[in-house]
């Protein structure tokens, strides 16, 4: 029996139905086997879970079974297939209204009403990856964990046909393509460009006093399009970066100083952790906390000092004080894998691309292990215990700044160094690479920032401040840059090629 026919069987209809006898089949079997109507950890439950899952899979294989079935062929292109192109075209134009009233209904806590509103803008348009999205996110809120995978899995199926909110890069001009085909070349050649970089000005646009003490974090969430700053004074301020205008200030309620927030991909969600041991999860469209984990049983023994998310958003890493890294699966809420180090974790480094992350636990030696299983691929003896690392968007390079000012780019191809980079006079504070990978953004305790033009290793711009620059990132597509400081100013930077 072929899997088409376990699917039919499934929904206990015949081979070629229709999409609407399929759905009607899928809702009557859903409604059945539903988790939430057995009791809580029993095994009718578990055997109610796993039917709902398969009765999912069933009914989104079949669906597009049906839909391509009814596809008119080549020579069908006629007012037929014009009018159902006006009808898709209507379907999600409905969709979005429906989806904004979700939106509403969640904001008046009214979630199992926006959770059937999302239902029907699906339903309007079953390629809604918002919908999906916001949707697992609310039954993730109710604690309903297989309906969100499900969605999240429905999700990771239409990413590669969907374009997600993202800020995109603009058009590369003849210079930002001469600077790219130098960068490919060194790294080909192992050796640095000696052209002399195009220089940038800096312009400061935006500054905003909005923490009481130092800034210690930014993270950018895409669904929503805002960047969040975290703080010693125990805030996190939630603003859009493109008219700079505050939308909610977080807060723990005792003031406890943050360290760090990372945004949790394809939902509109952050994480914050700091001096309490506490790692809380915070939903940006409610602007509350939604849930905590660590501090008590598996959690880390004091302070925690740096986070990092994985790109499906279902596994992260934290480092504390304790001298240990927590591999950490957020849906169960439970740690996977402990790593304990000489020294605590203060920074660690996540590379999407090749699926490794580093940490500063081992003075100077790193170790790169592979994401998510902590497996060992090398390492990497560096010259003193580094203050910041970041991977390259390429994930064949680490970037390691010191605390007497040095960058250096490390080769993890051939565990050599790359490059060394000298300006800053004292302690990095954070790295950052441009999205493109031609360019580092380092900040430093020495009040400043500097740009990099990795294809030379010479400075492009440095941006100057009043006092000990504590995170830097760059932002709208690599022209702007964020910086905070000790004395809790955000500032927004322009930066211009010179001409």
């Amino acid at each position: 029996m072929t899997n088409l026919d376990q699917y039919y069987a499934l929904l206990n209809i015949k081979r070629g139905a229709s999409e609407q006898e399929i759905k009607q089949a899928y809702l009557r079997l859903a409604k059945q086997w539903h988790p939430d109507k057995f009791p809580y950890n029993s095994e009718e439950r578990r055997q109610a879970e796993e039917t709902f899952k398969a009765i999912n899979e069933a009914y989104d294989h079949l669906k597009e079974v049906a839909i391509s079935s009814s596809s008119p062929t080549p020579g069908q292109a006629t007012e037929s297939s014009q009018a159902s192109s006006y009808r898709v075209r209507t379907h999600q134009a409905k969709a979005e209204n429906v989806y904004e009233e979700a939106i509403a209904l969640a904001n008046q806590e009214q979630v199992s009403e926006a959770i059937d509103a999302l239902s029907q803008a699906i339903r309007l348009n079953p390629n809604f990856i918002k919908a999906y999205q916001y949707r697992a996110f609310l039954h993730e809120q109710l604690g309903h964990l297989n309906q969100a995978t499900s969605d999240f899995e429905t999700v990771k199926r239409l990413k590669v046909e969907l374009v997600e909110i993202s800020w995109k890069q603009p058009a590369a001009t003849s210079q930002t393509a001469s600077n790219t085909n130098a960068y490919t070349q060194a790294k080909a050649t192992g050796q640095r460009a000696t052209n002399t970089p195009l220089d940038f000005t800096a312009t400061k646009i935006h500054s905003m006093h909005s923490h009481t003490a130092g800034v210690t974090d930014m993270a950018f969430n895409e669904i929503l399009g805002v960047f969040a700053s975290s703080s010693l004074d125990g805030s996190i301020t939630i603003w859009n970066p493109r008219d700079q205008r505050v939308l909610s200030t977080l807060k723990t309620g005792d003031n406890t100083p943050i360290y760090t927030v990372q945004s949790v991909p394809k939902i509109s969600r952050i994480v914050s952790a700091g001096q309490d041991g506490t790692m809380r999860f915070w939903d940006l469209r409610l602007m509350k906390i939604s849930y905590t984990l660590g501090k008590w049983f598996d959690g880390h023994q004091g302070a925690i000092y740096s986070l990092a998310i994985g790109p499906n958003g279902q596994t992260m890493l934290s480092g504390g004080q304790d001298q240990c890294l927590k591999l950490w699966s957020i849906y169960k809420g439970s740690v996977q894998k402990t790593f304990e180090y000489s020294y605590p974790v203060t920074a660690i480094a996540l590379s999407p691309k090749t699926h490794q992350f580093v940490s500063n636990g081992m003075g100077t030696r790193l170790e790169i292990r592979r994401f998510p299983y902590g497996t060992m691929d090398g390492t990497l003896d560096i010259e003193e215990r580094p203050r910041a690392i970041a991977f390259h968007p390429s994930g064949t390079e680490l970037a390691v700044g010191y605390d007497d000012g040095r960058v250096q780019l490390w080769s993890l191809k051939t565990q050599s160094l790359s490059l060394t980079m000298a300006k800053h006079g004292e302690t990095i504070t954070s790295l950052d690479f441009s999205s493109d990978g031609q360019y580092l953004l380092s900040s430093s305790e020495d009040q400043s920032c500097v740009v990099w033009n990795l294809s030379t290793g010479s400075p492009m711009v440095t941006l100057s401040g009043s006092s000990a620059i504590l995170t830097s990132r760059f932002c709208l597509a690599n022209d702007s840059i964020l910086s905070g400081d000790r004395e809790g100013n955000i500032h927004l930077w322009h930066l211009a090629q010179d001409r």
